[in-house]
């Protein structure tokens, strides 16, 4: 099926011009990320293997090296990429080969060529919802520190994911909006939020936020924090109310004072 998918695939995107949005260094990156694991290597040489059954496994090696030369064959082998991991795997195993915005180019490559990429949530939601966090204080300069932050220290991952998985997004697919945090100023929030839940108090936050936050943004954060806590105590005690009067409203008899 994956033979049948890449031979179709092969001939579709003969008939387009070459390398949409493609260029050398892409190209480049494509040789040293196909290089750079094994399990990379045997992909890309069983992709290029079903695209070209008859070469030998010398003229298989001639065209991963020269992938900067024959952008035709880098765009077959990363929509190749994309159509047996799945975009939000494929993703996640070449953001380290490629930056951010040559991702976004092979985003497009892959949905220009009849893939879909699950969006959560619509473009006009994520503006206005990013920009009602930048209303609050929220900066690009923060997303990008946040970026960098769980970049450096994986560990920390699971708690982005948490949030990340609430909002739609698959195990994968939070790879994607962690590059894109400055266009998602809300779950920049969110996350670092869920950092104060961790440890339950400003104080014992702190020790991670001063990885990667400023004092002023830190202090910015904890004023957000303890407006989100007092709230939530508003709706607790709002919510135990309606159910004391929903259990009293449906008692048979009233309760008098004796």
């Amino acid at each position: 099926m994956k033979r049948f998918i890449c031979s179709i695939l092969l001939i579709f995107t003969s008939t387009l011009s070459i390398a949409q949005g493609l260029t050398p260094e892409m190209g480049r990156a494509l040789t040293r990320w196909t290089k750079s694991k094994d399990s990379r290597e045997a992909l890309v040489y069983q992709i290029l293997r079903d695209i070209y059954p008859s070469d030998s496994f010398n003229a298989l090696s001639r065209k991963v090296d020269s992938f900067s030369y024959n952008l035709q064959d880098a765009e077959n082998v990363l929509i190749c990429i994309y159509r047996q991991l799945g975009p939000d795997y494929a993703y996640a195993s070449l953001c380290d080969g490629f930056s951010r915005l040559q991702m976004v180019a092979i985003d497009k490559l892959y949905t220009d060529n009849g893939g879909t990429i699950k969006r959560p949530r619509t473009e006009s939601e994520r503006k206005i919802q990013s920009s009602a966090a930048a209303n609050r204080g929220i900066s690009i300069d923060m997303a990008w520190r946040l970026t960098n932050f769980l970049n450096s220290y994986p560990n920390m991952l699971p708690v982005a994911s948490r949030i990340l998985h609430n909002k739609g997004f698959g195990d994968m697919g939070v790879f994607r909006i962690i590059d894109a945090f400055d266009e998602n100023l809300d779950y920049v929030e969110d996350i670092i939020l869920a950092i104060y839940d961790r440890y339950g108090s400003t104080d014992r936050a702190y020790q991670d936020l001063r990885l990667f936050l400023t004092i002023p943004q830190i202090n910015l954060m904890d004023s957000l924090y303890s407006i989100r806590e007092q709230e939530k105590k508003k709706a607790r005690i709002k919510a135990i109310a309606e159910f004391e009067s929903n259990v009293y409203a449906g008692e048979p008899y009233s309760i008098t004072d004796v």
